[in-house]
């Protein structure tokens, strides 16, 4: 582990590295990159409760 420094752990399935790097703000450092696992079915009720009109999409309605 690095101090001081964020390291990338892993990446949503449909998304790739360069893609990432591409739209981050900052150079970014990664090692052994895992899929993020979907969220769980106590995950999505959590979500739905705290945003039920899906507003945290609309950042990526246009990609």
């Amino acid at each position: 582990m690095y101090r001081g420094e964020m390291i990338l752990k892993s990446i949503h399935p449909d998304a790739d590295i360069e893609l990432v790097a591409k739209n981050t703000g900052f150079p970014i450092r990664y090692l052994n990159i895992e899929s993020t696992p979907p969220p769980t079915g106590e995950e999505m009720i959590a979500l739905r409760e705290i945003d039920p009109h899906d507003l945290r999409n609309i950042e990526f309605r246009s990609l």
